[in-house]
């Protein structure tokens, strides 16, 4: 309130300070302004002591404020008594009566305000003061603060009470835990110490026991040496070779010096063994594999893992297989020198051989793969095959050298390659070629040669992965069998194991795979085959092409031809086990589809269907000139309609019979298990062949466009030549008679299905639907041109409605549904030209502009339809804007 009220004072004492400049021109009626101001100041005042003993800053405030009024008030020089101010306003007040009457009347408006607005902010202030009063007195009444202050003290009474318990309860917690550490303490170091007893405990009888065997080995060693018991000497080499290193350390032990001298004298006993049963070993083994005798070779060749002799035992078992390998190289080699021992089989002699060989290389492998794995440890049969795959190479490369001598292979290289050169540069084939047949056989025997080997490949990985399994199985066990160490620390002993070993294996199998000299010597042989087989397919098309013949049926003789040429070369480089070769086998075949088959199809459908008319006969005579002069050869006309029909045919049966191909590898594929790589790379290559599909029955689809302009349009022509002639501007009796006698869409008809029926027996179904399409198109085109070129009148219009409905009804019973919509454009034209008046014209091109329509009449086209029509007013029409 008293803030309020400070405010209103201080608005009060600018009104004043507004007034003081207003009035200091005219002073006449300043005294009065005096005292009103002066009554109004006082009566602040009063209001103010009224609450001076709630604030008495506020009266500070308020007599500051009088201050500052009076001195704002204060207009009057100092010394002059007020009175004499009035006097001489009385001498000018005459003078100034008339225009101060405004001043007065604008001042006592704003007196009269400032009194409003103060006596509403005293009966506010008063109103506030008896609130507070009342609120005062409620608060100081004794009922409801006792009732507060008591249930106040309660409250923290009982806080107090729960706070000593919760206190008592801590330090119980605190000294539990106290003596829990204490125990938990006691407990550690006492099983801390019992872990060390038992540490040190079973390293003493680990000591104590390899002491033990340390002395039992060196007592029997040299007996079983002496008395060639090679096994027993090896196990205790082996014992004593496996020992820990720190039984040795008690050989210069000071503690116990007998101890000390046992030891040292049983080391040496023991190295002494080791070498001379390691000489001893050798010797033998080296004799057995002299003499080729078996049972010693098993026997001694288990015993060198024992010693520590991994590679030695390997190196001279390996120089017995190899010995085997070669004798069986050799075997083999006969035989092929000789001729083979099947003459049927004489083309296929070198991939028999390679067979023959790689089967009793297996045989072997797995005779001996048992010993090996179970004496040296799966992880060494990888580096046992690669021991003897340098004498697998030895009799691999003499096969392949003999084959390349005996089949001419370089020298039909050189050939291939100069004739595919100059068929890339010379249009002319006039130069000796190689004969595709006897490339077929060599090409085949080149597949099979492969296939044996990727048999043996596959062998070999097979058992190299039968043994990583076994391998990683005994890594797995010795791991999780010990008691020591934490179970995350030998998973990731197992996993970085197993991750070196993996590592190491697969870069020993690729060094034998690719990087041998089998490897090597078939990725060249394969790289020979792809060119050969790139010119076979050539070759094979040019002469399927050059010996088409029409057969029975639609189709010539060169589709099947071509096609099954294709799904030869396809299926014989899938024969070869390598997807890369059938990828490339699929390249070739596309890649002459799309060139030199495609392009003799195109070239005959580009050559036209010959026509019947003069025009046509005299370009024809023309052409056939042409051919003579360039060619030294003629076209009959009938000649060359076979062979369009033809070249269309076997377009449209191409694309079909591609579309099988297709199916018919994927299926063949299917059966195979391969991985994601080799199935991506055979999907991208073979969806080639729908890429050629689609584009045979584009060339099929343009040859029927083609027939059908040659043929059909200029009969279709002249038919509609003569609907000119019929009068349009009908009469209700000429109408009645065109209705009882049809004078032309009949005839029409007729004629256009008799020529039409002329081709279905010689053209394929798709084909003739084509051609059935086209010829709808073609009709409506020739019916639009005609009609464009008449005036109708309503009945006009209705007759051309009936003609048009014969018509399409025609068309739609032999071209199916899809003729309607070649006809959309002449259905418009025909609407329109039916329509009543203007107005039914202007809804019928609203109609039709909503439906979903793709060929639709423009705006300009619509105006000149209507034009036809004699009885609508030009004027109208030519003011439409669609």
């Amino acid at each position: 309130m008293l803030s309020e009220l400070i405010i209103a004072s201080t608005l009060f004492v600018n009104a004043c300070a507004v007034l003081n400049f207003r009035l200091s021109k005219n002073t006449q009626d300043f005294n009065h302004f005096v005292v009103e101001t002066e009554v109004l100041l006082s009566l602040t005042m009063t209001s103010v002591s009224d609450i001076a003993g709630h604030n008495s800053n506020g009266l500070d405030f308020l007599t500051s404020a009088d201050a500052i009024l009076k001195k704002t008030l204060t207009t009057i020089p100092a010394g002059r008594p007020r009175r004499g101010a009035c006097n001489e306003n009385k001498k000018q007040q005459h003078a100034s009566s008339e225009g101060s009457t405004d001043d007065d009347l604008y001042i006592s408006n704003l007196l009269h305000e400032l009194r409003v607005e103060l006596d509403v902010k005293r009966r506010e202030e008063e109103r506030l003061q008896k609130e507070i009063a009342d609120i005062l007195t409620e608060c100081a009444s004794g009922s409801a603060g006792d009732h507060q202050s008591r249930a106040f003290g309660m409250a923290v009474s009982r806080l107090n009470n729960a706070m000593l318990v919760v206190e008592t309860d801590t330090k119980q917690l605190a000294a539990s835990l106290r003596t829990i550490s204490r125990l938990a303490d006691n407990i550690s170091g006492k099983v801390s110490a019992l872990d060390v007893a038992k540490t040190r405990v079973v390293e003493c009888l680990q000591l104590a026991g390899d002491m033990h065997d340390l002395g039992v080995c060196s007592e029997g060693v040299d007996e079983c040496i002496n008395n060639e018991d090679y096994e027993q000497a090896a196990q205790h080499i082996h014992r004593f070779l496996t020992l820990d290193r720190a039984v040795f350390q008690f050989s210069s032990s000071t503690v116990d010096k007998d101890a000390g001298l046992n030891v040292s004298h049983s080391y040496e006993v023991l190295t002494s063994a080791t070498n001379r049963l390691k000489e001893i070993l050798q010797r033998k083994l080296e004799a057995a594999v002299e003499a080729e005798d078996i049972p010693s070779m098993q026997r001694f060749v288990k015993l060198f893992p024992l010693i520590n002799e991994h590679d030695s035992g390997l190196t001279r078992f390996g120089k017995y297989l190899g010995k085997q390998i070669a004798k069986i190289g050799n075997d083999n080699l006969k035989i092929m020198d000789a001729g083979g021992t099947d003459d049927k089989r004489i083309n296929v002699l070198y991939a028999d051989t390679l067979f023959l060989f790689f089967e009793g290389i297996a045989a072997l492998l797995e005779t001996n793969q048992p010993l090996i794995e179970s004496a040296y440890g799966p992880d060494k049969l990888l580096d046992f095959i690669n021991m003897l795959q340098v004498d697998i190479d030895q009799v691999v490369g003499k096969v392949i050298d003999a084959f390349a001598k005996k089949r001419q292979l370089e020298k039909r290289l050189k050939t291939v390659q100069r004739l595919l050169r100059e068929d890339r540069h010379s249009d002319k084939g006039e130069v000796e070629r190689l004969d595709a047949l006897e490339l077929d056989t060599l090409l085949s025997e080149i597949c099979l040669m492969n296939t044996h080997t990727e048999m043996y490949w596959r062998f070999v990985r097979r058992r190299l992965k039968g043994a990583s399994l076994e391998a990683d199985q005994e890594e797995f066990v010795m791991v999780n069998g010990d008691d020591f160490g934490d179970d995350e620390e030998k998973k990731k002993r197992l996993e970085e194991e197993k991750v070196r070993r993996k590592n190491e294996r697969e870069k020993k199998l690729d060094q034998l795979l690719n990087r041998s000299l089998v490897g090597s010597k078939m990725q060249e042989i394969l790289g020979n085959y792809l060119l050969l087989e790139q010119y076979y397919m050539q070759e094979s098309v040019r002469k399927a092409i050059d010996m088409d013949a029409k057969e029975e049926g639609l189709l010539s003789s060169v589709v099947d031809d071509v096609l099954f040429l294709v799904r030869k070369c396809v299926r014989r480089a899938m024969s070869s086990g390598s997807v890369d070769c059938v990828c490339a086998a699929l390249n070739y075949g596309v890649a002459l589809l799309e060139t030199t088959f495609y392009q003799h199809l195109y070239n005959t459908i580009q050559a036209g269907y010959p026509s019947t008319n003069f025009a046509a006969e005299a370009l024809q005579t023309a052409q056939n000139a042409y051919n003579v002069i360039q060619h030294g050869k003629s076209t009959d006309a009938d000649v060359q309609r076979d062979h369009f029909i033809t070249a269309a045919n076997n377009a449209r049966g191409t694309g079909e019979l591609l579309i099988d191909l297709r199916k018919g590898l994927e299926n063949e594929w299917s059966k195979t298990q391969r991985s994601s790589v080799e199935v991506g790379k055979l999907e991208h290559a073979v969806s080639q062949l729908a890429d050629v599909s689609r584009k045979m029955h584009h060339l099929a689809t343009v040859g029927m466009e083609s027939l059908c302009k040659t043929t059909f349009r200029p009969k279709l022509k002249t038919s509609c030549d003569a609907f000119l002639d019929l009068p349009h501007t009908l009469t209700d009796v000429q109408l009645a008679e065109f209705e009882a006698v049809d004078p032309f869409i009949e005839q029409f008809n007729a004629n256009l299905d008799k020529q039409i029926a002329s081709f279905e027996p010689v053209l394929h179904k798709e084909n003739f639907q084509s051609l059935l399409l086209s010829v709808c198109s073609e009709v409506e085109g020739q019916f639009e041109r005609v009609i464009m070129k008449c005036s109708f009148n309503r009945l006009g219009g209705l007759q051309l409605d009936r003609e048009f409905r014969q018509l399409s009804a025609y068309l739609s019973g032999i071209a199916g549904w899809t003729a309607r919509e070649r006809c959309a454009r002449l259905s418009q034209i025909v609407a329109l030209l039916n329509v009543e008046n203007v107005d039914e014209a202007i809804e019928l091109r609203e109609a039709t502009r909503a439906s979903p329509i793709a060929r639709m009449l423009s705006a300009n086209d619509s105006i000149r339809v209507l034009q036809l029509r004699t009885d609508l007013p030009a004027a109208l029409i030519q003011k439409l804007e669609f």
